[in-house]
């Protein structure tokens, strides 16, 4: 992608659907495991953005190994495949097709629309049903000892109780970083708009053992004696936003 000219190249794989990209967008193959091939196909392209789902995360390494062999100045990673991750998209093109490479080389860029706290939400809620949330907390260092069973037992539920513990932490907002980019006329949603409006949406279908699993914790507040029934790979990008 060249900024002066704000040209796209997009890089596929064998397996991908490019049938809906615009014809007059350049397309080239390639085999992100094939270092060779990658460092030629990133020889012309000042900026990447990743838009890989949450099976292909891992393959992201490619980019990273190949990138220092090239004259990329910046690398988006995806977002584990985000609901919102078309919007973090339109976000990030038009940042780059109308900034200069001088202002965004070597800087980790992050979006910020929403950043509530608990307090902010309970207060939203009891404003629209006329009465508090029940809420559960934990201590850190007991998330810590439950993150440490969990991974002892190797469980799926591991990932999701290491994010409680950073975000509780406050390691998730200085992994941010600081440097917010802001877009231009993009209206950002608030939690009026959200709840009180009704203009959340449900994210994505719960499937039956992650409800349980969620229940057991809020009534019995113990992670670790929990026998989960069989996890498939696709609950997991749910188990992270618990």
């Amino acid at each position: 992608m060249k900024l002066n000219r704000a040209v796209a190249k997009v890089l596929d794989r064998a397996s991908s659907d490019i049938s809906n990209l615009p014809t007059h967008i350049t397309k080239v193959e390639v085999d992100i495991n094939d270092a060779t091939s990658l460092i030629e196909a990133l020889q012309d392209i000042d900026i990447v953005v990743s838009l890989v789902g949450h099976e292909g995360v891992q393959r992201q390494h490619g980019f990273v190994r190949a990138i220092p062999k090239t004259n990329v100045k910046l690398f988006s990673q995806s977002d584990l495949a985000g609901r919102g991750l078309y919007a973090q998209g339109a976000a990030y093109a038009s940042i780059f097709s109308t900034t200069p490479i001088s202002q965004l080389e070597n800087r980790a860029i992050a979006l910020c629309e929403l950043v509530p706290t608990e307090k902010d939400i309970t207060v939203t809620l009891e404003s629209k049903h006329g009465i508090g949330p029940q809420t559960s907390s934990r201590g850190l260092e007991k998330i810590k000892d439950e993150v440490e069973q969990w991974l002892e037992s190797v469980s799926v539920f591991t990932v999701a109780w290491y994010c409680h513990k950073i975000w509780g932490a406050g390691q998730q907002s200085q992994m941010i970083g600081s440097n917010f980019w802001e877009v231009d006329d993009y209206q950002k949603a608030t939690l009026e708009d959200l709840i009180l409006g009704e203009k959340l949406e449900a994210y994505r279908e719960m499937p039956d053992q992650v409800v349980e699993y969620s229940r057991h914790c809020f009534q019995h507040g113990r992670q670790s004696d929990f026998q989960p029934a069989a996890i498939t790979e696709s609950s997991l990008p749910i188990l992270t936003a618990l």
